[in-house]
């Protein structure tokens, strides 16, 4: 998991909850990376969730509470520094249906270039 979703997830405790929950939070789970993270990183997501869950557990807000503040905040950060990803689209399911229409083409792209090596090869 990217770790642009690490960084504004703490972010997000610190400016809801202040720098000591971070450290709480971080302290309760001792996250393999040390709590340490890069936007440009990749880190295991797991960490994430047992982010998502201590705070629950130490804030008493339920997880899914959390997670969808968490969703709107970060969509909203996402909007922010990528707003030509949202041009022509009028909705959060518009850009699922843009994203996985592009992933789809990827995929299926990348599956008949096999399909032609691999007949190339057989003759």
């Amino acid at each position: 998991m990217k770790g642009m979703l690490f960084t504004a997830f703490l972010g997000l405790i610190e400016a809801e909850f202040g720098a000591d929950m971070v450290d709480s939070v971080l302290d309760e789970v001792k996250p393999a990376s040390g709590g340490i993270y890069t936007t440009v990183g990749t880190y295991d997501h797991t960490e994430l969730v047992a982010m998502l869950a201590a705070l629950s557990k130490q804030t008493k807000v339920p997880l899914t509470n959390l997670t969808k503040t968490f969703g709107m905040h970060h969509f909203a950060e996402f909007t922010a520094a990528y707003p030509y990803l949202f041009d022509g689209l009028n909705s959060s399911f518009e850009l699922l249906e843009k994203s996985i229409g592009l992933f789809m083409r990827k995929c299926t792209s990348s599956i008949r270039v096999r399909l032609r090596l691999s007949l190339n090869a057989t003759h």
